[in-house]
């Protein structure tokens, strides 16, 4: 991965950053209702001290980048290392929350993941650094590597109908949500209360989703579906339990299957499977 820290640098510095206020990174990188909107605010410089400290931890990692469930990552993304080689990351200042960490277009069309570290602050001293720099990693480069493997899943979630849009995110972010759920994902506790609730929960909603004709009401669908809180976020959820379950009740090999098969059915193989 290629590091560009050319704002934070300037922030670290004590100079003015607002002359990257028109950078094309706070222009591009809103979503929902910010979506086409320039989202620049100027730091806090009482953070600066903070900012170091992850700064320097996040190019450590990114020096030595070891992906969460390293054993399916090798499965999935065989050819993940020449994929990341090239891809930029940008450690930035000026996003407002919840942008800590993003994957978005620069202006010549190629991903790029975006690290804004004044998000970050308020991680120090309650977790650790370097385990949260490999997991937030895990998931953005996630998406990179689908999206190099299957380009089709960007255009269907930017310019598709309802329902290829929602089976693009569903699969997108389900199979990102589980990578980087946790350090092992064979060591935790999937039958679990809040588990078992949050799957119940974001199927009943998916299915309410895709009998939704209206579509002001389609988009509430697909914000709700991306954003919000983290056991909120129906598509993310239901598509991270699916992929889990699909996993645990055969093999690695069935859920590489349902990877190469792509998102396209992705909603009626969930149905088919809990219905």
């Amino acid at each position: 991965m290629k590091l560009n820290t050319e704002i934070v640098d300037c922030y670290l510095a004590g100079n003015n950053i607002e002359k990257f206020k028109e950078h094309w990174i706070y222009k591009s990188i809103g979503k929902g209702e910010f979506k086409g909107k320039n989202i620049f605010v100027k730091p806090d410089l009482e953070n600066s001290e903070k900012i170091k400290r992850i700064y320097d931890e996040i190019k450590q990692c990114l020096m030595q980048f070891e992906p969460f469930n390293r054993e399916l990552w090798d499965k999935l993304f065989k050819s993940w290392n020449s994929i990341l080689e090239s891809v930029e990351v940008y450690l930035i200042v000026g996003l407002p929350e919840p942008n800590d960490a993003t994957v978005i277009k620069n202006p010549d069309g190629n991903n790029v993941v975006v690290l804004d570290l004044g998000c970050w602050a308020k991680y120090i001293g309650k977790y650790d650094i370097t385990q949260l720099v490999r997991n937030l990693l895990t998931h953005e480069c996630g998406h990179i590597c689908i999206q190099a493997e299957k380009p089709i899943i960007d255009m269907d979630y930017e310019s598709g109908d309802y329902l290829k849009k929602l089976n693009s995110l569903i699969f997108n972010e389900g199979l990102a949500h589980l990578l980087s759920f946790c350090e092992d994902i064979n060591s935790y506790d999937w039958n679990n209360v809040r588990i078992s609730e949050v799957k119940a929960k974001s199927l009943s909603k998916l299915k309410q989703a895709i009998q939704e004709v209206e579509k002001e009401k389609q988009e509430l669908y697909i914000y709700d579906a991306e954003f919000g809180d983290y056991y909120e976020k129906f598509g993310c959820m239901i598509g991270m339990c699916y992929f889990i379950d699909i996993y645990k009740s055969g093999t690695i090999g069935d859920l590489v299957k349902d990877y190469i098969d792509g998102h396209k059915t992705i909603i009626s193989k969930i149905l088919d499977f809990y219905i």
